[in-house]
């Protein structure tokens, strides 16, 4: 992720098969960050077991679309 800053970001999750709390807090701070520098980062494509996992951490996939502003 470090290697993507300072540009807009979206992810692919099409071939995610699990999505662990470490990742979805990785993947929130970095929501976070992209936000705070004003750039988009976005979810493009989600495994149905990256939905569920998000499901069963209590987010929502809406939570990852940021246009930065």
């Amino acid at each position: 992720m470090l290697g993507l800053r300072g540009k807009p970001v979206e992810l692919d999750g099409a071939e995610v098969q699990r999505l662990g709390g470490l990742c979805l807090q990785v993947l929130l701070s970095a929501r976070d960050s992209w936000h705070n520098d004003g750039l988009p980062f976005s979810l493009g494509a989600a495994s149905e077991a990256f939905d569920q996992s998000l499901s069963l951490f209590g987010v929502h996939a809406d939570e990852f679309q940021s246009s930065g502003v």
